[in-house]
């Protein structure tokens, strides 16, 4: 079938070249249509949504508009930060994007109702001094007391320091992905302090998805063509013909424009994944080019006109090539059967965007390489090198010493079997995407300042005796640190105070009135609040009788937006005591959490699901990508051995590299992971062509088969890694961690080959003759 697909292509190309180059040409017009797709560089892009913990979330957040929360902190002198504030508020509201603004009440509303919110013991005290049965109480010590009670109301407001907590109209998670709502906010924000000495940092997912998005964005895009540049580069630098160089580049551009086409209208967006597939698919697509332009000049050096040679080529080392495509992009394309759209997504990009480079490769640089031939006859072809180089070297002494290679090689594979349980994996999600977020910084420095962060753990309640219940248990819990309800305020025994009040208020009243009398001109003793309240502590416990106790329906709107959600239930917030991004630490608080209550999520679980170590379905994705390689090797070699012979370095390079990795503190992470399926696809072409050249030469010795096929392979593995390399600059830690997986994994197998296969086949048959494997 492959035979007949290349004598096609070749019939077509040599006859129809012009025909055959603009088809491809309109085919590739789709290319323009990638400008107009959305693009999310953000891991929100690419999230498990159908993960229960995840879909649980996802839930609660659209009904309760977590994900759209986002934190303002401001730091500045004290009194611009008073004065700003009210503007802030009424230009933010004013803002389409923005559904609300919270800034923490004035403490007075706690202050003048202390008596019915603090906790009994202190509130038994103060009744007591009042009514004069401790007469010789410290109002010190109840001042204090007061204080650490208030600071279970309101979060502490250090000196310098202000928070603004927006609820956007929609939630971070379902913008969008061209959206400018997290722009704006951030545009007024600064707008308005610009007179001032106030900065302004924000905190929350939307400022971590904008900022990520930020700061990855403009080195992706940049990286791209560079990719294409460099790998041309490396290829003039052999070939030094820059219209030959052109017939390469064309269809490789094409191919990317018309996969991230299909994939934009396949999904609706163009994600972290994709860009990753746009920087490397030069690099891999270079390599079909390479092989058959070495072919081909091969067949010319050996006396072939051009069209025998052409045909000698795509037949030949065609047959390679189709094979090693099909491996890659099977590889990639398995990735998709992963549940995780991490792996998914660069999965179907992968798949498509190989298949599409392979098929126009294989139609375009035939009819290209046909008409550059009719213009100028003989450029199509680059010199061969004047000597053996190493790797032919490599494969002579491999061949020639076959049982001191394998030695050498089961103890290499053995070493770096022992260091495999020293494997590393990054739970940290901080240390996996950019290191250039502010968000993730501003979050810590609210958590030292307020003892709050963007993330809490929510939980509702159907009534104020399960709220009460509830906040009680996260409060005993020392996983966390702060709890915020109407559980606060509304105590259990609100009543019971009520009596006690109502029976003391004549007495109070009685004892105001004498004071006033006869501390006229004198010092009395006073409790003043935070909030400017001043008076005797009698003058606390009569004006909260007076008000009567917080009831719901008069709450200020930034409580009762924060603690009664949109059907009525009473919402209760948990703050971690040690707020990370760390998925194990989130599993930790999920646990604790939900331990007091099932229904309770965070963002925390994000962290832990993506970045987690709980992927039960890994084995299984990279068992099929074996055996899809090694099913489709075996199909285009025929023979079981020969199958097992361009397999085995695949196998003993992933061992190496693991154990090298190991060694050196390399740490794997959910981006990395997706590496290792995918370099089995890559790692087998070397070894696909080397025995595909031992079939076309049957009776050849070993190290000039290998000598034949060792320039092309060589040049495609530079290729690639110098490619992948690119992606060192990306800032991003999970990218880059593709990049070293790939630059380490790739030269191995190239080394592995080289060695292996000679030494394998010699021991084989017992001669470094290759007419008794075939």
């Amino acid at each position: 079938m492959i035979e007949r697909f290349l004598n096609f292509v070749i019939r077509l190309s040599v006859t129809q070249p012009l025909a055959v180059l603009l088809s491809g040409l309109c085919l590739g017009i789709s290319f323009v249509y990638v400008a107009f797709l959305p693009i999310d560089l953000s891991f929100s892009g690419v999230m498990d949504r159908s993960h229960p913990q995840v879909s649980k979330y996802f839930e609660v957040s659209a009904r309760l508009g977590l994900g759209g929360r986002l934190l303002v902190l401001l730091e500045g002198p004290e009194a611009e930060l008073d004065s700003v504030l009210p503007e802030i508020q009424l230009v933010l509201d004013g803002l389409d994007p923005v559904e609300s603004v919270w800034l923490a009440p004035s403490r007075d509303y706690f202050v003048q109702r202390a008596p019915w919110m603090v906790e009994r013991e202190l509130f038994d005290r103060w009744v007591a001094s009042a009514d004069g049965e401790t007469p010789d109480l410290d109002y010190e010590s109840l001042l204090a007391q007061w204080e650490s009670a208030g600071s279970r109301f309101l979060p502490p407001a250090p000196y310098g320091a202000r928070l603004v907590t927006i609820r956007m109209t929609r939630d971070s998670f379902e913008l969008a992905l061209d959206a400018e709502d997290f722009s704006e906010i951030r545009a007024a924000v600064a707008e308005v302090l610009s007179p001032t000495n106030i900065e302004a940092r924000f905190a929350g997912m939307s400022a971590i998805v904008q900022q990520e998005n930020e700061a990855t964005l403009s080195r992706i895009r940049l990286l791209g063509p560079l990719s294409m540049i460099l790998v041309l580069c490396i290829l003039f630098s052999i070939v030094r013909r820059f219209a030959l160089l052109a017939t390469i580049a064309l269809p490789m551009l094409l191919s990317v424009g018309c996969t991230l086409t299909l994939v934009g209208l396949l999904e609706g967006r163009l994600t972290l994944m994709e860009s990753i597939f746009g920087v490397i698919v030069f690099g891999l697509g270079v390599d079909f080019a390479i092989h058959l332009l070495v072919r081909l000049s091969e067949e010319r050096d050996a006396g072939f006109d051009f069209s025998v040679a052409l045909r000698r080529a795509m037949t030949g080392t065609g047959r390679g090539v189709v094979a090693g495509g099909v491996t890659t992009a099977g590889a990639f394309l398995l990735l998709t059967l992963a549940p995780e759209p991490v792996f998914y997504r660069l999965g179907l990009a992968g798949g498509v965007g190989l298949a599409l480079c392979l098929l126009f490769l294989l139609l375009l640089l035939p009819a290209q390489w046909t008409l550059l031939e009719r213009v100028r006859p003989g450029l199509v072809r680059i010199q061969r090198p004047s000597k053996d180089g190493l790797l032919v070297w490599m494969a002579g002494q491999s061949a020639h010493f076959p049982r001191s290679v394998f030695l050498i090689a089961i103890a290499f594979s053995l070493l770096a079997g022992f260091l495999l349980p020293r494997v590393r994996y990054e739970t940290n999600l901080e240390r996996v995407f950019s290191p250039h977020i502010e968000a993730v910084e501003t979050a810590r420095r609210i958590h030292e300042l307020f003892d709050l962060d963007p993330g809490p753990w929510v939980v509702s309640a159907a009534d104020i005796s399960e709220a009460r219940r509830l906040h009680e248990a996260f409060a005993q819990d020392s996983t966390f640190s702060r709890v915020d309800s109407l559980a606060l305020i509304e105590t259990e025994d609100q009543a019971e105070r009520g009596k006690i009040l109502e029976a003391l208020a004549p007495k109070l009243a009685r004892h105001l009135r004498e004071r006033s009398r006869t501390t006229r001109g004198q010092s009395a003793s006073t409790l003043v609040g935070e909030g400017g309240f001043k008076g005797p502590p009698e003058a606390l416990l009569l004006n909260a009788h007076t008000l009567g106790p917080p009831q719901r329906d008069s709450l200020p709107p930034a409580l009762a937006d924060r603690w009664v959600g949109p059907d009525g239930e009473l919402l209760i917030y948990a703050f971690s005591a040690a707020p990370s991004m760390d998925s194990i630490v989130a599993r930790q608080e999920r646990r604790a959490a939900q331990a007091i209550a099932p229904d309770a999520t965070s963002m925390s679980i994000i962290y832990e699901v993506l970045v987690g170590t709980d992927r039960p379905w890994m084995p299984a994705v990279v068992l099929s990508v074996l055996l899809f390689v090694g099913c489709v090797v075996w199909a285009d070699l025929g023979k079981f051995r020969l199958a097992v012979i361009a397999l085995v370095p695949v196998v003993a390079s992933a061992v190496w590299t693991l154990g090298l990795l190991n060694a050196l503190g390399f740490s794997f992470n959910t981006v990395s992971l997706v590496a290792i399926p995918v370099f089995f696809g890559l790692a087998v072409d070397d070894g696909i062509h080397v025995v595909h050249r031992m079939v076309e030469l049957p009776g050849t010795p070993l190290r000039r088969v290998v000598g034949s096929v060792a320039r092309s392979v060589a040049m495609t593995t530079w290729t690639t890694c110098a490619s992948v390399a690119l992606l060192l600059w990306t800032d991003h830690p999970g990218i880059e961690s593709i990049a070293i997986l790939l630059g380490v994994g790739l030269p191995m197998a190239l080394l592995a080959t080289v060695t292996l296969i000679p030494a394998l086949a010699t021991l084989w048959v017992g001669t470094d003759s290759t007419r008794q494997l075939v």
